[in-house]
């Protein structure tokens, strides 16, 4: 973020409410979003392979570094990203992609904890969703496995999505930042496709604001198979994740 002497880094998996979260901050003067700068294809050039995993697969060192310049506003980005984007570059992206990273970071994790190792794609299980749950466990593994402390925050978009003034309101005074109507109002703007009717989000569009999300579980039921909806149900149902609230 720009002009704050304590940067703010946003991460998340997908769909968990990383990019509104930063258009609500980046909407407040004196601050701006870097989209994605570890992106290996729309990134900073120091960075030439996605979730570098600092004293796994690159050293503590070099990974401070290229931190260190990133914060100082002195990296390079590779082609695509324009110096005045003020806060995020909009980009269309298929959705669809494959968690190709898996073979390689789950070297980091205890395997026997992981039971989407042997998972493994056929003709009615596509790599997607294999890809998707795997992502999944990689990640809430991993955070349940950090320390607390009093530099994190955990934001819900499940909370945000029902009530975003709450929300909102909670982050920006743990932040001891202005609670303004206009950042609220804003903050609500981000949810007008609740009203809407529409059931599907535009393909090949990452972020479709007129698609309602309560008709996310007849989306799904229309582009996933009886077998990848039963694999998921069955992974879920595990509850094996809790998303700690915040650390203090």
């Amino acid at each position: 973020m720009k002009n704050i002497k304590k940067p703010i880094i946003i991460s998340g998996i997908p769909r968990s409410g990383t990019t509104p979260l930063g258009k609500v901050l980046s909407s407040i003067e004196g601050f701006s979003m870097i989209y994605e700068p570890f992106n290996v294809n729309q990134g900073i050039n120091d960075i030439d392979f996605n979730y570098p995993y600092p004293g796994k697969n690159i050293s503590v060192k070099e990974f401070q570094s290229i931190f260190n310049k990133l914060m100082n506003f002195k990296s390079s980005f590779k082609k695509g990203y324009l110096k005045h984007d003020n806060f995020a570059k909009r980009i269309i992206k298929t959705m669809k992609w494959n968690f190709k990273e898996f073979e390689d970071l789950v070297n980091f994790f205890p395997k026997n904890n992981m039971n989407s190792y042997r998972l493994r794609a056929c003709d009615k299980i596509s790599s997607y969703v294999i890809g998707a749950i795997q992502f999944h466990e990689l990640f809430y593994y991993y955070i349940n496995n950090i320390k607390l402390n009093e530099n994190l925050y955990f934001f819900s978009q499940q909370k945000f999505s029902k009530d975003p003034e709450k929300e909102v309101t909670n982050l920006l005074r743990w932040l001891e930042l202005e609670v303004s109507d206009k950042i609220i109002s804003f903050s609500k703007s981000l949810n007008e496709g609740k009203e809407s009717q529409i059931h599907f989000p535009l393909k090949n569009i990452q972020h479709d604001s007129n698609y309602n999300k309560k008709y996310s579980n007849d989306y799904y039921k229309s582009v996933l198979s009886k077998e990848e909806i039963e694999l998921i149900d069955s992974f879920v149902a595990e509850e094996r994740f809790e998303l700690p609230t915040f650390g203090l």
